[in-house]
């Protein structure tokens, strides 16, 4: 039986991809609401990665 060939990314070619195009900025008021979200159900990692986000937008 022949297998056929799947080409796999390395992950520096994986990164160059990803870095072409620039991800908009989300809106603040998202931020927050997700911020809020995290909170709520006691997500520290989560807290954390959006409060950094929301430093990095200016939102604080």
């Amino acid at each position: 039986m022949k297998r056929s060939y799947i080409p796999r990314p390395t992950e520096s070619q994986a990164l160059a991809r990803a870095s072409r195009r620039p991800r908009p900025p989300r809106p603040v008021p998202a931020l927050f609401a997700a911020l809020l979200t995290a909170q709520a159900v006691r997500d520290r990692e989560g807290t954390l990665l959006l409060a950094c986000a929301i430093v990095r937008q200016g939102g604080a």
